[in-house]
């Protein structure tokens, strides 16, 4: 499936103005998906596509 310009937009902007951020708070992986460990737990933040059309996406996160 191709990506749409506004996703490819979207993916230039998060890793230009949230990704440092989280890295600041120290998460690490690669782009779209992030971890880390605190306190025996893994935090995971995943940004997702949400539509063909670009424009919308959602962020997944959880705690194991």
């Amino acid at each position: 499936m191709a990506q749409s310009a506004e996703w490819k937009s979207m993916c230039l902007e998060l890793k230009k103005s949230v990704i440092p951020g989280l890295r600041k708070i120290g998460f690490v992986g690669s782009f779209p998906h992030f971890r880390r460990t605190r306190d025996c737990k893994i935090e995971l933040i995943s940004f997702l596509s949400h539509s063909n059309e670009g424009g919308a996406f959602e962020v997944g996160a959880s705690v194991i």
